[in-house]
C-alpha cells in the first residue's frame, strides 16, 4: 500500500514538471525546498490521492490499523507545520484524513453469498467473526479497480481444511463459483487471482507476488485455463 501510494505520488510530480511546472509551482501543487532542486507534492495534492486512489482490504484488523497508520505517516512526509496549519485554516478539515472508507476489514474471498451455502452462519457469531465476509460492491462504489497489487497467501488444501473447513468447502461448492477451486491440490493464491481478475476494469492490470510452480503442475491447470482466457 505504502509503495503504491508512493507510486502515484510521483507520477503526479513528473506529470506536472513535464506538463505545467510554472502553473504547479505558483498554484503551490508543486514546492520547492530552499536550496535544493527536489520537487515535492504539496500535502493537499497527497491527501487527495489518498483519498481517492488507494483502497485495501485484509482480514487482520492489526492489518488495517498499522496500514492507516503508516499511510496517514506517509501522507504527512515533507509536510511542514506551516503548510498543514494554512490548509486548516483553509479547509477546516481535520489534518489527519479518515480512511475508514479506503482501508477495510473483511475476507477478499468470502461474500454474503456464502450464506446460500451455510444458512446457518448469521446464528454463529464465532463463525461470522472467523469468515468476516465482504461484499466489493457494496463497500467500494464502483467495486472495479485501475489496478491490483499483492502477495496473497500460500496455502495448501491440507492447511485449509485445518484451518477453516467450513470456508474450504464453501469455496469447492458450486456457491462460490470459483472456477480454480476445482483443482484436486488446490492453493490459496489460485482463488486470489481469479478474484483479482473479476475486480479489474476491462483495461485494468494486476500484479502479485505468487510462486511459479502452477505453470508446471498438474494442478495448476485450472489456474493457466483461467489466465490464458482472461489474457
Amino acid at each position: 500500500m505504502l509503495s503504491a501510494f508512493e507510486y502515484v505520488v510521483n507520477y503526479h510530480i513528473e506529470y506536472l514538471c513535464q506538463n505545467s511546472l510554472e502553473e504547479a509551482l505558483q498554484s503551490g501543487k508543486l514546492y520547492q525546498l530552499p536550496g535544493t532542486q527536489n520537487l515535492f507534492l504539496s500535502y493537499e495534492q497527497k491527501r487527495k490521492i489518498l483519498e481517492n486512489l488507494i483502497y485495501g482490504v485484509d482480514i487482520d484488523p492489526l492489518a488495517i490499523e498499522v496500514t492507516k497508520f503508516s499511510l496517514l505517516l506517509k501522507v504527512l512526509e515533507d509536510s511542514s507545520a506551516e503548510e498543514l496549519d494554512a490548509y486548516h485554516a483553509r479547509t477546516h478539515n481535520r489534518i489527519l484524513p479518515n480512511l475508514d472508507e479506503n482501508i477495510k476489514l473483511g475476507n477478499s474471498l468470502v461474500d454474503s453469498n456464502y450464506a446460500h451455502y451455510n444458512r446457518a452462519v448469521y446464528q454463529s457469531l464465532q463463525l461470522m467473526n472467523k469468515l468476516r465476509m465482504f461484499d466489493w460492491n457494496r463497500e467500494f462504489t464502483e467495486g472495479k479497480f485501475d489496478a491490483i497489487i499483492g502477495n496473497p497467501p500460500y496455502i495448501r488444501v491440507q492447511n485449509m481444511v485445518h484451518f477453516s473447513e467450513n470456508e474450504y468447502e464453501y469455496y469447492k461448492s458450486e456457491v462460490s463459483k470459483y472456477e480454480t477451486a476445482k483443482s484436486d491440490l488446490l492453493d490459496k493464491y489460485f482463488l486470489f487471482m481469479e478474484k483479482g481478475l473479476q475486480l479489474l476494469k476491462p483495461k485494468g492490470k494486476m500484479g502479485y507476488i505468487i510462486p511459479h510452480k502452477f505453470m508446471l503442475i498438474k494442478s495448476g491447470a485450472s489456474l493457466r485455463k483461467l489466465l490464458s482466457e482472461k489474457k
